[in-house]
């Protein structure tokens, strides 16, 4: 009987538990869910007019503005290397030495040399002065004059040869030292310690950290390019404000393509090949509908903006891009009229958003 009480005990307090969420249920009316809708924050800015280059784009690649191979001036074998690929260096800082032993011994005895010579010339400078008021005093003959004369213009002529050779031997040294003609970084070390290096051999390559964007241009685009232009040049992960540089005036007669160079300046981050895609002119200036470039997204290979409707939610609305005006990219809507002049379109939080989707407007700009 004990056991039987415990029982419906327990069946009664389970019962118990489980009516408050009974309860909860039948109050909770249907067809609504108890979810909340998501909510996107996002900054919107409105569609503006103006005039726009519309732009053709060009591929290419990124180089260093300037890069030498540094080649050793003499021969010889590599007695030490002071830099690895991409260590920093400065103009004149030693890249590699080679053995200079032989050259070092022949310094010693030219500079030896050449302090015999100058002793020797001072002591016919001054027997060639004290000949030489003698002989106004006709206390000397002439003959004795002239072989003082001659002394001297002799030892004159030894102190300068030997002075010279010397001098040529301490730039042959020098060079053993073989030293970077820029400052920028190492990009090839081309000797180990211990190798012989043939004069003109290259010993390592180095570049500054400026780089320019090489691509080749159409001749139909030549009218609307210049000379010191500035151009949006973009990789993969920057874009840059970049100048023209140069337009090759000999393009390829098979291709009526003309090399052109546009300067990107300085970046660390840079590195040569990197694939470049440079936004040529290609046209005269149009008006257009102009949106922030920011606000310009990608969705299922189709570019296009996010436009608020009035009831805050988002509509993505595919569009066509003509070219650049600063920060702004000059567009058409691809369906007539569906985007148009102080139209409210999504800028920070675009990637966050699709077709439908509720947002909050936390700013507007415009």
């Amino acid at each position: 009987m004990g056991l039987f009480m415990k029982k419906c005990f327990l069946v009664i307090l389970i019962i118990l538990l489980f009516i408050p969420f009974l309860v909860s249920a039948q109050k909770q009316p249907s067809g609504i869910s108890s979810s909340k809708e998501r909510v996107v924050l996002v900054t919107v800015e409105k569609v503006s007019e103006g005039m726009s280059f519309p732009t053709m784009m060009i591929t290419g690649s990124a180089y260093f503005s300037e890069s030498s191979e540094v080649a050793a001036e003499s021969a010889g074998k590599v007695l030490k290397v002071y830099v690895n690929e991409g260590d920093a260096v400065e103009i004149g800082q030693p890249l590699a030495s080679l053995d200079d032993s032989l050259l070092s011994y022949s310094v010693s005895s030219a500079e030896a040399s050449t302090k015999q010579a100058k002793s020797n010339l001072d002591k016919a400078l001054r027997d060639f002065n004290r000949n030489k008021a003698l002989y106004n005093q006709h206390s000397i003959s002439q003959q004795k004059y002239q072989d003082s004369l001659t002394d001297y213009t002799n030892a004159q002529s030894m102190y300068i040869s030997s002075l010279s050779q010397q001098k040529q031997l301490e730039t042959q040294k020098d060079k053993m030292v073989i030293k970077s003609p820029l400052k920028g970084v190492v990009i090839s070390k081309n000797v180990e310690v211990g190798e012989w290096v043939n004069s003109g051999g290259v010993v390592a390559g180095v570049a500054t950290l400026t780089y320019e964007a090489k691509v080749y241009i159409p001749e139909t685009v030549l009218p609307y390019i210049k000379a010191g232009q500035s151009v949006t040049v973009k990789t993969s992960r920057k874009e840059y404000t970049g100048k023209v540089l140069s337009i090759n005036s000999k393009g390829d007669p098979a291709t009526r393509l003309f090399l052109t160079r546009i300067d990107l300046g300085q970046d660390p981050d840079l590195k040569e090949g990197v694939f470049v895609i440079a936004l040529i002119p290609s046209g005269s200036k149009i008006h257009s509908l102009l949106v922030p470039r920011d606000a310009v997204v990608e969705r299922n290979s189709v570019k296009g903006v996010f436009k608020v409707s009035e009831d805050e939610r988002v509509r993505f609305i595919p569009v066509k891009i003509i070219g650049y005006n600063g920060g702004y990219a000059a567009v058409s809507s691809v369906t007539e009229g569906s985007l148009k002049k102080d139209d409210q379109i999504v800028l920070d939080g675009n990637n966050a958003v699709n077709n439908g989707v509720k947002i909050k407007i936390t700013s507007k700009i415009g």
